[in-house]
């Protein structure tokens, strides 16, 4: 389950883009006293030909996140705030949580494999494997752009929480709002219900009310 309102709206909007997900993927290191260990807010993938049809609805997918000409797994990052990576937990080789997750997704062919992906994503945020027609990539999601992750990895792709909001709003409000819901997660209902007279500011507010506890 995603562990906060942030994370539920990223993975039904990352859902609604034809990706299979994992919400808050736990990364575990080798022994108790070993650095490393950490977890992922989702992890996911979306293969190129993926579409929703139905004809009574036009399930649009967001171009701005979609590639139809590849296979798209994503290491995904969502924060309250600025977007970014935790220096921590993915950007530091030593803990090996890239090559705990990639291994998990069952993309290398081999140890060597494996590494080779792992150490091209540490230095630039993602890996295309040619051979494949797949990346393997970072996302962050956040409330803005982090400029120095941008100086860092300019192929990171960072998305703010109004891009989303809007997304998903189209697809509560203009699509698919008369289906059935009532075996929909509570929160996503109530959001579902809130975004036909809700502002993004008030959704936002909504979404922290809970991630405080509130």
């Amino acid at each position: 389950m995603p562990a906060n309102r942030f994370e539920l709206l990223a993975t039904w909007y990352l859902r609604f883009n034809g990706y299979f997900t994992a919400p808050d993927f736990t990364v575990h290191p080798d022994t108790k006293k070993q650095s490393g260990g950490t977890d992922a807010d989702v992890l996911a993938v979306r293969f190129p030909r993926s579409e929703e049809f139905q004809s009574r609805f036009d399930f649009e997918r967001d171009p701005f996140l979609v590639k139809n000409d590849r296979t798209d797994f994503l290491i995904c990052e969502v924060k309250s705030g600025l977007c970014d990576i935790n220096p921590n937990s993915w950007r530091d080789p030593s803990r090996k949580n890239v090559e705990y997750a990639v291994r998990w997704m069952g993309i290398a062919k081999d140890e060597i494999h494996l590494t080779s992906i792992a150490n091209s994503i540490y230095a630039h945020g993602e890996c295309e494997v040619d051979e494949d027609r797949a990346v393997v990539r970072y996302l962050c999601i956040g409330s803005e752009e982090n400029s120095e992750l941008k100086e860092d990895f300019p192929k990171v792709q960072q998305i703010r929480h109004e891009h989303i909001l809007d997304f998903l709003r189209s697809r509560f409000t203009k699509r698919c709002c008369g289906i059935t819901r009532e075996n929909w997660d509570h929160d996503i209902i109530e959001f579902a219900n809130r975004c036909g007279s809700s502002s993004n500011e008030e959704l936002i507010q909504w979404a922290r009310a809970k991630e405080k506890g509130n």
